[in-house]
């Protein structure tokens, strides 16, 4: 008589893999399902898996619910001395930093510290600091907005994601200066920005989209119905958008092609040469939707929908898919 395990998981899929002893959706999930059943008969086991929430798991959890603050990240201190010497900033107040990883004093820490200036640097203004910054990876995109919302100057290291909208953002919104003979370039991504020339936020409208504007205008519409139209893009959409309207409209002037009536082989052609400098399926199709919005190919037919294009879009994920950020943990 064999004897019958009963075991508890957090997990909703490793439940139902185990129950039915593998699972056809995913050959790496099947494979260590049918791992652990042959372990099982070989020990005459028969195994029976049930749910448990998440929140009920208190011993198995503990380890990882416990604060690692000893394995916080920071730049390493001779990559930032050269960094900044060879940009030739001086940052006068670390924004996220702690007492174990500060690079200079004064600093301001996420959560309460006996040696911090302040607590949680999004309540604070920037604008009278030349900011270093080398904030946690899910408030890069919090970081940049208030950049542009309070136009201050800083010292931005961010993660190089090439395949990554962010890597799109950091280049619209913040002017970086790189040295080509600087050690260690590939592990940082250092930006300054003047106060002058930081780019303020844009807002949604035709004054943001000029091709837009254009389109607009072509149709013999009123100054206020322009403006209606033009406020249906908001301000996110519109800042996405006109990146890529602005290299669409540089490409189609070097080709003496009408940037609202193209052919659609030059509109593919176009997406393709953004392929080549290495963005991703994300910002193809984002590339796609902002020309959507500016060209009607003849018959109404939308351009994203051309079946030319979908195809290419299929290429694009095929050649290059959306993948995690992080392989390993």
């Amino acid at each position: 008589m064999g004897k019958h395990v009963k075991v508890l998981t957090d997990n909703c899929t490793a439940m139902a893999d185990i129950n039915h002893m593998g699972t056809s959706s995913c050959p790496n999930r099947n494979a260590l399902a049918k791992e652990i059943w042959l372990w099982c008969s070989c020990h005459n086991i028969w195994l029976t898996a049930s749910h448990i929430p998440g929140v009920s798991n208190v011993e198995a959890d503990r380890q990882s619910r416990m604060s690692q603050s000893q394995l916080e990240w920071t730049l390493n201190p001779n990559i930032f001395q050269v960094s900044i010497h060879k940009l030739g900033v001086n940052p006068t107040i670390d924004l996220f930093a702690s007492r174990i990883n500060f690079q200079l004093q004064p600093y301001v820490s996420y959560r309460p510290d006996p040696g911090a200036v302040a607590i949680n640097a999004f309540h604070m203004s920037w604008k009278c600091h030349l900011f270093y910054a080398f904030p946690p990876f899910c408030l890069i995109s919090r970081v940049l907005q208030k950049i542009q919302q309070e136009k201050s100057t800083g010292l931005l290291v961010v993660p190089k994601w090439p395949h990554a909208d962010l890597v799109a953002r950091v280049d619209e919104n913040v002017s970086q200066q790189s040295n080509p003979s600087t050690e260690n370039q590939e592990h940082t991504v250092p930006s300054q920005q003047s106060r002058d020339s930081t780019p303020s936020l844009p807002q949604a409208g035709t004054n943001s989209l000029p091709l837009v504007g254009r389109l607009v205008a072509c149709q013999g519409l009123s100054k206020e119905a322009s403006e209606i139209i033009g406020k249906s893009w908001r301000s996110g959409t519109a800042k996405q958008y006109r990146t890529y309207l602005q290299k669409w409209d540089l490409f189609c002037s070097r080709r003496n092609i009408d940037p609202l009536h193209p052919p659609i082989q030059e509109g593919i052609n176009f997406l393709a040469e953004l392929f080549a400098t290495g963005i991703g399926h994300s910002c193809i199709n984002t590339t796609r939707s902002a020309l959507s919005s500016i060209i009607t190919l003849p018959g109404g037919q939308s351009f994203g929908h051309h079946s030319l294009v979908t195809r290419f879009l299929k290429g694009v994920f095929e050649l290059r898919p959306a993948l995690p950020r992080y392989k390993e943990i």
